[in-house]
């Protein structure tokens, strides 16, 4: 997902829900991004507080509703979400993100966007799809 987002130094990334906090880790070792991860489930959220994500000073994770979080300032937006939940995002997405930001969905598209690029990636069990959009 970061490598299709064409993830650089210092850009702003927001996994919406992050689970275990995988993407925001990665995108910030690998990628040098600042890293933020929203996850409001507590078991998940606690993953990302016990791991060693408060030792990277370019993460960070909130515990709340991707719903309620402030999306104007990121560059990329990462997400693992089912077809429900990525279309009732759309409209905030469309509301919050700067012209040029770019959004990454892993096997689920979002609702009447096109795609600017489709990547098909076999995992060690199933075939996945990832997409990206630009705002």
């Amino acid at each position: 997902m970061l490598e299709v987002a064409g993830t650089k130094p210092g850009e702003r990334l927001v996994d919406l829900g992050a689970g275990d906090g995988r993407i925001v880790i990665q995108a910030a070792q690998e990628f040098g991004a600042r890293a933020l991860g929203v996850e409001l489930h507590p078991d998940r959220f606690s993953l990302i507080q016990n791991s060693a994500f408060s030792l990277k000073p370019n993460l960070r994770a909130v515990r709340q509703s991707f719903f309620q979080t402030d999306l104007s300032n990121a560059d990329i937006v990462t997400m693992y979400l089912l077809p429900s939940v990525n279309e009732a995002l759309r409209k905030k997405l469309e509301r919050e993100l700067h012209s040029g930001a770019r959004v990454v969905t892993h096997d689920f598209s979002m609702p009447e966007w096109t795609p600017s690029r489709v990547e098909l990636i076999q995992g060690s069990k199933d075939l996945h799809v990832i997409y990206l959009y630009k705002i």
